[in-house]
C-alpha cells in the first residue's frame, strides 16, 4: 500500500516552510504535495506532519496561505483515503452520522483547535477552505473559475452572515460562548444575525 492511502506515524515537532515553499505548493498535485512532507529518519521509518503543525503553518503563512492550506488537505486525504460509493471527508458536516464523518471529527477539532490557540481569525472558514482544497486535490483539477465580476451585494451579506449563524450555532461553539465573559452580548448578536438571516429569506434549516 502506497503513503498515499495509509496513515503514518505523524512528526510532533513544528514544520517550517519558507514563503516560496508554501507558494509552490499551490500548483502540487495530491501525490508532490504528500512526497514533499514525507521524512525518512535514519532507521527508514516514515512520517507525516502532524495535523495541528500544518494548521500552524497554515495560520501563519500570511503571505501565501493556500499554499500552506493545500498541503494540510493533501495531509488530510492521506489520512482519509477514498472509498468507492462512499461520502468523501471533505463532503462531511460536523452533524453527519456517517462513518467518514466520524473519521474526521478528531481531525476536524485538531484543526478548529489549533487554529483557535493561533489565534485565526476563523477557524470555521479555515476548515471550509481545507476541504475545498482536498476535494481539488482529490478531483486533480480545479473547480471552475467563478465570475470575476464583484460579489452583489445582498449574497455577500447574506452568505458572510450565514457563515457566522452557522459557527455560532454548532455543538463545538456552544460551550465557548458560555463561557465567554461577553456571553449575553454573543447571544445577542447571534440573536440579531437569526432575525436577519430571516429577514433576508435565508433559509436557516439548510445544511
Amino acid at each position: 500500500m502506497s503513503i498515499l492511502n495509509r496513515e503514518v506515524t505523524p512528526v510532533v515537532a513544528s514544520v517550517e516552510f519558507t514563503l516560496d515553499d508554501q507558494a509552490s505548493f499551490v500548483a502540487m498535485s495530491q501525490t508532490d504535495l504528500v512526497e514533499r512532507m514525507t521524512v525518512t529518519g535514519k532507521d527508514g521509518t516514515v512520517a507525516l506532519p502532524s495535523v495541528s503543525a500544518l494548521t500552524t503553518a497554515a495560520c501563519i503563512a500570511d503571505a501565501a496561505p493556500r499554499g500552506a492550506i493545500r498541503m494540510l488537505a493533501a495531509r488530510i486525504n492521506a489520512m482519509l483515503p477514498a472509498v468507492d460509493g462512499s461520502q468523501d471527508w471533505f463532503d462531511t458536516v460536523s452533524t453527519d452520522s456517517t462513518a467518514i464523518a466520524k473519521a474526521f471529527e478528531p481531525t476536524r477539532a485538531d484543526v478548529s483547535n489549533t487554529a483557535r490557540a493561533r489565534n485565526h481569525s476563523n477557524p470555521a472558514q479555515l476548515i471550509k477552505q481545507v476541504k475545498e482544497q482536498g476535494r481539488i486535490l482529490r478531483d486533480g483539477k480545479a473547480p471552475a473559475i467563478k465570475d470575476a465580476e464583484p460579489r452583489d451585494v445582498f449574497k455577500r451579506m447574506s452568505e458572510d452572515l450565514l457563515v457566522l449563524y452557522k459557527w455560532g450555532n454548532t455543538a463545538q461553539t456552544d460551550p465557548l460562548i458560555k463561557k465567554h465573559l461577553e456571553r449575553e452580548k454573543i447571544e445577542a448578536g447571534l440573536v440579531h444575525i437569526t432575525k436577519a438571516l430571516t429577514a433576508m429569506g435565508i433559509d436557516l434549516t439548510e445544511d
